[in-house]
């Protein structure tokens, strides 16, 4: 198969294509990885700050549950519950979208879990709600606030801060496993483009010097000699199968039609000068051969002259002697192949001028397009310096909301000391019920004993006859008295086991709400350390894409290497399309249609 100069043209010219086409590939992929990786990592920090929520939102239902059963008023209990239904639905809600957001995060099993127990702490939500409606709000709030409740709840909690820890964890080790990989991606990011540049570039001039600039310029400078008449045996290139060849095999086959001519000159000196002595001898019949042979070198020095002089339409048209006619024959069948062989060289040199403008125009648009590729990655750097920024901005909000959960959580301890505070005075007031119950109680014994010496003094008033009528008065009315205090005493005792009663569930409350306060208060710390660990990654995804602006920024200074190469190979492409246009010149100089053919053409 004849391997073309075109062709090979068009092999570097490939060969450029698809190295540019390559590091663009590369650099897209690249910064597609870097971005996918930041996406997913924010995405996993979302996550698990949404699973935090969740258990924010089951400790907000039960401290809500607790502020709506705290009344014995049933009507108020029916207002507060529509508070108490729509944190029941966003926590529903809230929990579903997790689990069908949980993708990888969590084992179906985990899932699963998760599902159940949500569901079945809503259930059990509206079995109080239920209980309250219909019995006392009383039951609901003991049922709200059982043991068991209790522990099932802070299990939940637990499930959920241990998965939130996990994943911490998990997104720790990845990230100092990124750190670890990322000077080796940055080292892969610079070789691979600049080896795969050095080595088309290596490969594009090996090619240009060394198969189309170097046979060429040697052809040239074999062509110039010919011209001089220094003749060269030793004509290179002239087994290879292109246009090149094609060019060799006709300058060796000019250089033969030369040296032929050469001999035949010389034959005919030697022929003239034996004429002249065949003359002087005046031997006829030598005389004779000897004209015919002076005849046919005479014609075929012509015939070489107008070959050398660059005519190869020339033809022996005048027949010699018989002897002499197949040196015509071959004569002009020599002069015919080297004509055909120079319009062949004259055809392969045009198409050699057209593909190597046609290179040449392709290398432009390959630098026009590296260059504009060379844009786009600046544009794509200035668009990573923004998405820089933002979290950078989103790094500084993560500082705000710290700061806010710090306040609450210092809110919240506030909160636990006064309610600690609170039990504390409400124990006093149960240790002050106890001691009123007491004094009642001895209130009771007196008015026991006042009305039994009442009664005495009655009976030994009645016994004393009209002496004793007024002292029996006096002991009625302290008997009456008597009673009275006794009532009273008795309802004063009722008073004070319903306060000792109501005391009684006020400290539990009170208990309750401090124990949810201090797991509001853990939860604010965790949340504190959540919120920390998102800024501490926020500021590490800042450095990192502050990195790829740098990765970038090198990818972008080696495209626009590649388009000064380029535009180097377009300079190169130019400068051989200016020496085949020499050679074709040169060519051009010699006559190789005839002029009627000419016309007609």
């Amino acid at each position: 198969m004849k391997s073309s100069i075109a062709r090979k043209l068009g092999g570097v010219i490939t060969l450029l294509g698809a190295l540019a086409l390559c590091l663009s590939l590369f650099a897209f992929w690249q910064s597609r990885l870097h971005a996918r990786q930041a996406n997913e990592i924010e995405a996993d920090y979302a996550y698990v700050l949404e699973v935090r929520g969740l258990a924010q939102s089951v400790q907000h239902v039960a401290i809500v549950a607790n502020a709506v059963f705290s009344t014995d008023d049933k009507n108020e209990v029916q207002k507060k519950l529509t508070v108490l239904r729509r944190a029941l639905d966003d926590l529903g809600q809230s929990a579903d979208a997790l689990v069908s957001r949980a993708g990888g995060r969590m084992s179906e099993q985990q899932k699963t879990k998760l599902s159940l127990a949500i569901r079945e702490f809503i259930a059990y939500q509206n079995d109080t709600i239920e209980l309250g409606l219909t019995i006392s709000p009383k039951a609901a709030l003991v049922q709200a606030n059982d043991e068991a409740t209790i522990a099932n709840r802070g299990q939940m909690i637990a499930e959920m801060d241990a998965f939130v820890r996990d994943t911490l964890g998990r997104l720790s080790a990845n990230r100092r496993a990124e750190e670890e990989r990322r000077p080796r991606d940055e080292a892969l990011t610079l070789a691979v483009p600049a080896a795969a540049t050095a080595l088309a570039i290596i490969v594009a001039f090996w090619i240009v010097a060394t198969q189309i600039r170097a046979p060429l310029e040697t052809i040239a400078l074999a062509l110039k000699r010919a011209a001089e008449e220094d003749f060269d045996e030793n004509i290179p290139f002239v087994d290879q199968r292109d246009e090149i060849g094609d060019m060799a095999r006709a300058l060796r086959a000019f250089e033969a039609a030369a040296q032929e001519k050469r001999r035949l000159e010389r034959e005919a000196e030697s022929q003239r000068r034996l004429t002249a002595e065949l003359r002087e001898t005046g031997d006829g019949e030598r005389r004779r051969a000897a004209d015919e042979q002076a005849a046919v070198v005479a014609a075929l020095a012509h015939g070489l002259e107008r070959l050398s002089g660059g005519d190869f339409t020339s033809r022996l048209e005048t027949p010699f002697a018989p002897q002499y006619e197949q040196l015509r024959a071959d004569f002009n069948q020599a002069v015919e192949k080297l004509r055909r062989a120079m319009i062949a060289v004259a055809k392969n040199s045009q198409a050699v001028l057209e593909r190597t403008t046609e290179g040449a125009r392709v290398a432009d648009s390959l630098a026009e397009r590296s260059e504009q590729q060379a844009l786009e990655l600046a544009k794509a750097a200035i668009d990573l310096g923004a998405s820089t920024s933002a979290i950078e901005r989103t790094a500084d909000t993560t500082a705000e909301v710290r700061e806010f959960v710090n306040r609450a959580s210092s809110a919240a301890r506030r909160g636990g000391e006064v309610l600690r505070d609170t039990i504390v005075a409400m124990s006093a007031i149960e240790d002050s019920s106890g001691q009123i119950g007491r004094i009642v109680d001895l209130i009771d014994e007196i008015a026991f004993q006042t009305n039994l010496l009442a009664l005495n003094a009655g009976i030994e008033a009645a016994r004393s006859g009209e002496a004793g009528r007024g002292f029996a008065v006096v002991a009625s009315e302290v008997r009456a008295l008597a009673q009275r205090a006794l009532e009273a005493a008795k309802e004063i005792g009722a008073l004070v086991e319903t306060a000792q009663r109501q005391v009684g569930i006020g400290v539990g409350l009170v208990s309750e709400t401090s124990r949810t306060l201090s797991e509001v208060v853990q939860l604010t710390s965790s949340t504190d350390a959540l919120v920390a660990n998102v800024a501490a990654a926020a500021k590490e995804q800042s450095a990192s894409l502050g990195e790829i602006c740098l990765t970038v920024g090198k990818i972008d200074k080696a495209t626009r290497e590649n388009a000064a190469i380029a535009a180097r190979s377009s300079d190169a492409s130019a400068d051989l399309a200016e020496r085949t246009r020499e050679l074709i010149d040169q060519v051009a100089r010699l006559r190789v249609v005839a002029t009627a053919e000419a016309r007609a053409a």
